[in-house]
C-alpha cells in the first residue's frame, strides 16, 4: 500500500489544496510557508480514531473557524488481502478516508471518518440498503435504466457487477461519501496499519526520549522492524500466552469458593441498605483478558571506549547518527509481509555534517526503494536532477493568508526548453544529463527562496549585493525571502529559468548581452531568443545596443562591469588601487568578488550621486519583493 494524496480544506495555513505522493518525496519552501504543516496533518490523521482526534481549535484557519476543516487521504498499490479487507471503499484501484472536524461554541473540536469512494450516485440505495431483498429490488430498477447491467442473481454478485460498470464508466461517477462513519468507532485505521506503517520524525526529535520506546513512537517502530527482521517469535510468545491463560483458568477455578463467599457477604451489606430483593453477583473475568504478554523491547545504549551510557548522555549529532543508523538497517530489511513503512521525516540534515547529510539523503532515497519517504529540508544536498519529479514546493502568500504546493517533471522541463528553442524535444535521459550538471547546491538554493534574482556569475552576484548594502537595501531584501542565485554562465539561465516557472518561484533575471562580442553574435542571439521566449517576451532585437527593461529582467548591453566603468570615469583606477592593496594584477582581479565589492565601496562617495542603471536596478528589485 502506498499514499497516493493529502487534500487539506480550511486546515491552518491551507485553504484548500491538493498534495500528490509519489515513493520518495521532497517538500521545499522558506521558513513558515506550510511543509511541516503537510506533515502534521498526516500525524493528525494516522493518530485519530473515532473517540478521539489530535485537532484542535487553532488547526482551522484563522478566517475559517465556522468551516470543517477536511483531511481526505487516498492510498493505491493496495495487495489483494488489502482490496478484500477495504472492499467497502475501494474503486479504481484506490481507497479513500476523510476526517471532517468543526469546533463548536465552547472551542470542542468534534471529528468524524467516513469513507470516500468513486461511484454513480444512482448506486448510492443499492449498497446502502439493509437486506438482500431490498438490493434486489434496487438493482432492478436500476437496470432499466443501466441496461448494460447483468440480471440479478444474488447480493454480492450485483454488487460486483455495480463495481465493475462504475470502474468501466469513471467519466459517470462521482465521489461519494459513507453516509455513517467508515469501520464505526474503531475507525479504519487498525486495517491501515496490517499494511502501512506510519513513522513521524520532527525536526526537534530527541532520540534520548524516546529510548524506553514509548507506544507507537517513531523509533520503536524502527527499531521494532530492525529486530523483527532477524528475530521471529511470535509463535514462543503465543505459547507463553496460551500456557499462563491455562494457569489463570485453573487458578480462578481453584479460588471459586473464596469469590462466593464474598460474593455472599456483599450482599448481606447490601440487602440492608435497599428495600427490592436484589443481591450482587461476583464472577472472575476471562482469563484472555488478563493475559497480555507483549515482545520486549530493545534499549539502546552508546559507548565511545570512553564511556557507555544512555543517548540522552551524547551529543544531538551523535543521537541524529543513531537515527540515520536505523534508516540504513530498514532500507536493508525486506518488507515485513505486506506492511511498508510511511516515513515522515522534517529536516533529517540537522546536525549534519555535509558528507553525513549526503549520505543520509543517499540512505533515504535507498529506503524509498521499498517504502515511502517523505521529507521536508532546507538543504540543497538533498536535491538533485533525479528528484526533480519528487520535489514539492511549498510557498506562502502572506497577503492572501494561504499556502500553495507546486510540481513539475522532468519531461514539463524538457518541454518548456524545447518549445522555447523551437525544436523537437531531446530525450528524457539527455535532459537529465543536462540538469544534473546544473542543479548543484548553489543554484538548488533557488528553491528555498521567496524571490529569487538569478545573475550569470559571481562577479554579478558581487555587485548587487554589495549596491544593496552600500544604499541600505539589503535588510530589505532579506526580509522578503529574497535570494541572489548565480548559475555560472548564461546558457545556465536556462535551466534555471524553466525550473523556477515549473515551480511557480517568482523570478527576476539579470544577464548580459555581450554585444561587445561581435563573433559570438548569432550563437548569443539564440541564446537570447531561447531565454526572452522562456520570460514570455516578445524581443526582437536579440542583440540590444541598449540596456532592455522587461518585466522580470534587465539585459544589460554588454556586461555589468562595462556598466559600472562607462558610468563611473575613475573606476578603473579605483581597481587598479584595489589589486595594488590585494597584491594582485587588476586584470587578474577584475571579476573577483571580493575585489569587486572594494572597489565599489571605495567609489561609493563618488558612486551615491550618479544617475546610474545600476542603482535603478537596486530599487527596481525591491519593488518587485516587497
Amino acid at each position: 500500500m502506498q499514499l497516493k494524496s493529502l487534500e487539506l480544506f480550511n486546515f491552518r495555513c491551507f485553504e484548500h489544496e491538493t498534495i500528490n505522493f509519489q515513493k520518495y518525496n521532497a517538500l521545499l519552501g522558506s521558513n513558515n510557508s506550510g511543509k511541516s504543516t503537510i506533515l502534521h496533518a498526516l500525524d493528525i490523521f494516522f493518530g485519530s480514531n473515532q473517540k478521539s482526534t489530535l485537532l484542535k481549535p487553532d488547526d482551522f484557519r484563522v478566517d475559517g473557524t465556522e468551516n470543517e476543516i477536511r483531511i481526505k487521504v487516498t492510498f493505491g498499490d493496495l495487495t489483494e488481502d488489502a482490496q478484500q479487507d477495504f472492499q467497502d471503499y475501494f474503486r479504481a484501484g484506490e481507497i479513500c478516508f476523510l476526517i471532517k472536524a468543526q469546533s463548536d461554541d465552547e472551542g470542542n473540536v468534534k471529528a468524524h471518518f467516513h469513507g470516500v469512494r468513486n461511484g454513480i450516485n444512482d448506486f448510492r440505495l443499492f449498497f446502502e440498503a439493509g437486506n438482500a431483498a431490498e438490493k434486489k429490488e434496487i438493482y432492478k430498477t436500476l437496470q432499466e435504466t443501466y441496461t448494460d447491467l447483468p440480471n440479478y442473481t444474488s447480493a454480492p454478485a450485483a454488487k460486483r457487477a455495480l463495481n465493475d460498470f462504475e470502474a468501466g464508466n469513471p467519466e459517470l461517477t462521482v465521489e461519494i461519501e459513507s453516509p455513517v462513519q467508515a469501520y464505526g468507532v474503531a475507525g479504519p485505521l487498525h486495517l491501515l496499519n496490517k499494511y502501512l506503517q506510519w513513522v513521524y520524525i520532527p525536526a526537534v526529535k530527541d532520540a534520548a526520549e524516546e529510548n524506553f520506546e514509548a507506544k507507537n513512537s517513531a523509533f520503536k517502530t524502527l527499531i521494532n522492524r530492525a529486530v523483527r527482521s532477524k528475530i521471529d517469535w511470535d509463535n514462543e510468545l503465543q505459547e507463553i500466552k496460551n500456557a499462563t491463560y491455562l494457569e489463570i483458568t485453573d487458578l480462578t477455578e481453584k479460588n471459586s469458593q473464596p469469590l462466593s463467599d464474598l460474593q455472599d457477604q456483599i450482599t448481606t451489606e447490601f440487602q440492608l441498605l435497599t428495600s427490592t430483593p436484589s443481591q450482587v453477583k461476583l464472577n472472575w473475568s476471562d482469563a484472555a483478558e488478563t493475559v497480555n504478554v507483549a515482545a520486549p523491547n530493545a534499549l539502546a545504549t552508546i559507548d565511545d571506549q570512553s564511556f557507555e551510557g544512555d543517548i540522552s548522555h551524547f551529543g544531538h549529532g551523535l543521537q541524529r547518527n543513531y537515527l540515520i543508523a536505523l534508516l540504513n538497517v530498514n532500507a536493508k530489511i525486506a518488507t515485513e509481509g505486506d506492511t511498508s513503512l510511511l516515513l515522515a521525516c522534517e529536516e533529517p540534515e540537522l546536525y549534519q555534517h555535509p558528507p553525513q547529510a549526503r549520505f543520509l539523503s543517499n540512505s533515504l532515497k535507498e529506503l524509498s526503494d521499498t517504502n515511502q519517504v517523505i521529507l521536508t529540508t532546507h538543504s540543497p544536498l538533498f536535491i538533485t536532477a533525479r528528484e526533480l519529479d519528487a520535489i514539492r514546493v511549498v510557498q506562502k502568500d502572506y497577503a492572501q493568508g494561504r499556502s500553495a504546493v507546486h510540481s513539475s517533471t522532468l519531461q514539463d522541463h524538457r518541454d518548456r526548453i524545447s518549445t522555447a528553442k523551437g525544436e523537437d524535444p531531446i530525450g528524457l535521459n539527455a535532459s537529465l544529463a543536462a540538469l544534473h550538471q546544473h542543479l548543484q547546491p548553489v543554484v538548488n538554493e533557488l528553491f528555498f527562496a521567496r524571490h529569487i534574482v538569478l545573475v550569470e556569475g559571481p562577479e554579478d552576484e558581487a555587485v548587487l549585493k554589495t549596491m544593496l548594502q552600500l544604499k541600505n537595501l539589503q535588510r530589505k531584501f532579506d526580509q522578503a525571502g529574497a535570494h541572489i542565485v548565480r548559475v555560472d554562465g548564461k546558457q545556465n539561465l536556462i535551466n534555471a529559468i524553466s525550473i523556477a516557472k515549473g515551480f511557480n518561484i517568482p523570478h527576476f533575471v539579470v544577464f548580459d548581452a555581450d554585444t561587445d562580442k561581435v563573433k559570438e553574435a548569432k550563437k548569443n542571439a539564440q541564446l537570447h531568443s531561447t531565454i526572452f521566449s522562456l520570460l514570455d517576451e516578445d524581443i526582437k532585437d536579440l542583440n540590444p545596443e541598449n540596456t532592455l527593461w522587461l518585466s522580470n529582467a534587465v539585459v544589460w548591453p554588454t556586461s555589468l562591469t562595462e556598466i559600472l566603468k562607462s558610468q563611473l570615469p575613475n573606476w578603473e583606477d579605483e581597481q587598479t588601487k584595489t589589486a595594488n592593496n590585494f597584491g594582485g594584477d587588476s586584470k587578474r582581479l577584475r571579476k573577483n568578488p571580493i575585489a569587486l565589492e572594494a572597489t565599489l565601496t571605495r567609489c561609493w562617495t563618488d558612486f551615491e550621486t550618479v544617475d546610474s542603471e545600476v542603482h535603478k536596478l537596486c530599487e527596481l528589485l525591491i519593488e518587485k519583493i516587497t
